[in-house]
């Protein structure tokens, strides 16, 4: 069931406010997570974000994660199954996505109990060892 507090205008409001420099590039990418009928694709949206955050790290260091990690978390917990999706699947397959010589391991310390447990699943779907995720 979906309360207000995970109502869209107010998980948008959310993720900008844990990430304001999300801003440009939601705008910038609003026709991918915009469907052609007017349907808000949070998977896609939540997606992008992950994808600016995996960006990022690899030009600075992962300063000011810390709040989209913690709002992915309640998001993961939400009990709305949309919601749910768009923060597991959508972003944290993006950020912790190997390729092109990332190594995403070193976020593990912004995982919450919810997200670790997804992608302990995942690893082990890919057949990867994930004691990576065992440590804080």
């Amino acid at each position: 069931m979906k309360t207000e507090e995970y109502s869209l205008e107010n998980v948008i409001q959310r993720l900008l406010k844990a990430y304001p420099d999300f801003y440009r590039p939601i705008a910038k990418e609003a026709e991918e997570w915009i469907s052609n009928d007017g349907q808000i694709l949070l998977i896609v949206l939540f997606g992008n974000l992950g994808q600016v955050i995996r960006e990022k790290t690899l030009v600075s260091e992962p300063d000011g994660f810390e709040s989209v990690f913690d709002l992915m978390e309640d998001f993961a917990g939400s009990g709305d199954e949309l919601i749910t999706a768009a923060a597991l699947m959508g972003f944290m397959e993006s950020v912790f996505n190997y390729g092109d010589g990332y190594d995403p391991k070193f976020l593990a310390c912004l995982l919450g109990p919810k997200s670790r447990e997804f992608l302990k699943h995942w690893e082990s779907i890919h057949g990867n060892d994930s004691t990576w995720l065992d440590s804080k």
